[in-house]
């Protein structure tokens, strides 16, 4: 049937349907509680035919040219209600359906002369052809994999190796951070995590002598450790030698049982600027040491022999509240001011500062809210580097410096001092620090930073050789401060007094317990990465 045939026999049914017979009104009247209907279509915007139309006569004639065009075409006596319909069953093989799993690359194709029913019968199971595989892709039949393609997949391969494990220790720094109260780079936790031990089994309980929580024993120095020890002396020969580049970090301490570092040698700033650095620092130490005026009597101390400008807050020697070090000589006070603003000792203190928080970030802020409190509670103090968390600076002036074997009994016990070698020396030959306790000969290279227990721990240098200068500069904080603060800004004394000698003697028990567990262990190290 033509489709204009097809679509007047619609319209003629469709009309039957109606009530009347007649075709339903456009919508878009507007009816009035009366009843009465308004139209939106006016005179003025409607185009009104020529003559009425008649809707049956028009779909008359639509049916009669309908009917020509079928002559013409040949298709008058073809009608598509008039198929043959049959009982049986269109598919020979008893199938209703055209099989879903017919593949169409393997069905016969039927001819458009042909009848359906002589059309060559499907299978009900045709399986699907095998796609050849991709090289990339394994199987028995798969094509080998040609050196480039082998190339490009292990770049691949690589690539998404090192961008997993850039990011789990992205993520792990990200985590670390929270720990530390300074800000610090994903490179120096990375640098934390290869810190490489230098074993010792000597535990810390056994090293303090004293019953201060605070403060350690004091030594006497005599001739025995005023002695010039040299590398092939017999006593330097039993202990173990430690190689030091000055700037790989080392852990001292009994990595296989987790224990405290008591030594750690945080080395120096990567990069050629730190030479520069560590140079300028000692130049202006040697410039100003030959201004600094020091009476003979003071230039042999329990420390070594040379002469040395302290500097800070301390609290101690007499004193009833913390207080500012003094320095009566007003060209010493210019030297030590002259220092103190040199942009690289400046650098040298951020190093120490950053380093101390990095490796040990509990005993850090430990320092950091102790003189926060003491600052607060004594707005005359001066703070003299905004961010360090120290209290004192010691200058130890040149050109020979080298320590007798001694203890800094009157910093706090538990606490790392920080010593920072300056000068112009052979490391292999000079200059390397003695750990006496622990019976340790380390390298000690310009430039370098070790942090130690110096109140606990026997410690000396060796000398320089002829022709060499060394310098040093040290940063420490007085355990009579930390005392001062956790007994309730009161002296000793007069925590005893209050409380009795016996509550004295607990609080000094656990005070040495709780300063113990704010060391860093081996495993707070590799923590920070994994």
């Amino acid at each position: 049937m033509h489709p204009i045939a097809y679509a007047c026999r619609v319209f003629r049914e469709l009309k039957a349907l109606l009530p009347d017979g007649r075709m339903p009104e456009a919508s878009g009247s507007r009816v009035t509680r009366s009843g009465r209907a308004f139209s939106p279509w006016t005179e003025d915007n409607t185009i009104r035919p020529k003559q009425a139309l008649n809707v049956d006569s028009a779909v008359s004639r639509c049916e009669a040219y309908a009917f020509e065009r079928d002559l013409e075409e040949g298709a008058a006596a073809y009608d598509e209600d008039d198929y043959e319909l049959r009982d049986e069953l269109v598919w020979p093989d008893g199938t209703n359906a055209i099989p879903t799993t017919t593949s169409i690359r393997s069905a016969t194709p039927l001819s458009s002369a042909t009848p359906l029913s002589s059309a060559t019968p499907v299978p009900s199971t045709v399986p699907i052809p095998s796609a050849t595989p991709l090289p990339s892709q394994p199987g028995p039949n798969a094509l080998p994999f040609t050196p480039k393609e082998k190339k490009a997949f292990q770049r691949r391969k690589f690539k998404t190796a090192n961008r997993r494990i850039h990011y789990e220790e992205k993520q792990a720094a990200t985590k670390a951070k929270k720990h530390h109260a300074l800000k610090q780079k994903s490179i120096s936790f990375k640098r934390a995590s290869d810190t490489q031990p230098v074993p010792t089994v000597k535990p810390i309980a056994s090293l303090h002598r004293g019953k201060s929580g605070h403060q350690g024993k004091m030594l006497k120095v005599g001739e025995p450790e005023m002695k010039e020890y040299k590398l092939d002396d017999p006593e330097i020969q039993e202990m173990t030698y430690v190689p030091w580049d000055g700037i790989t970090p080392k852990a001292v301490g009994d990595p296989t049982s987790d224990g405290e570092i008591l030594v750690m040698l945080a080395g120096s700033p990567r990069g050629q600027g730190w030479e520069e650095v560590h140079k300028g620092a000692f130049d202006a130490l040697e410039r100003e040491g030959a201004r600094f005026h020091c009476p003979d009597s003071k230039k042999v101390h329990r420390r070594g022999k040379f002469p040395e400008a302290i500097t800070g807050v301390s609290y101690g020697g007499g004193r009833k509240v913390p207080g500012n070090v003094a320095i009566n000589s007003v060209i010493n006070a210019l030297v030590v001011r002259s220092l103190l603003d040199n942009v690289y000792i400046q650098r040298i203190v951020g190093f120490a500062n950053q380093a101390f928080d990095l490796y040990a970030p509990k005993l850090f802020r430990y320092y950091s809210s102790t003189m926060d409190n003491i600052y607060e509670a004594y707005p005359n103090l001066q703070r003299l580097f905004k961010k360090s968390v120290f209290a004192s600076y010691a200058f130890n002036f040149g050109p020979l410096v080298r320590t007798f074997i001694h203890t800094d009994h009157l910093n706090y016990v538990c606490g790392w001092c920080p010593v920072t070698a300056l000068g112009y020396y052979n490391p292999k030959t000079s200059g390397h620090i003695i750990i006496w306790p622990l019976k340790l000969v380390i390298e000690f290279p310009p430039g370098s930073t070790i942090f130690i227990c110096s109140a606990i721990l026997e410690h000396s240098n060796i000398g320089v050789q002829p022709g060499e200068k060394r310098a040093s500069m040290t940063m420490f904080t007085a355990g009579g401060l930390f005392r001062w603060h956790d007994f309730g800004f009161r002296s000793a004394k007069s925590f005893a007094g209050e409380y009795g000698k016996k509550v004295a003697e607990e609080a000094n028990a656990a005070r040495w317990k709780e300063g113990i567990a704010l060391l860093p262990r081996f495993s707070d190290l590799k923590s920070t990465v994994n």
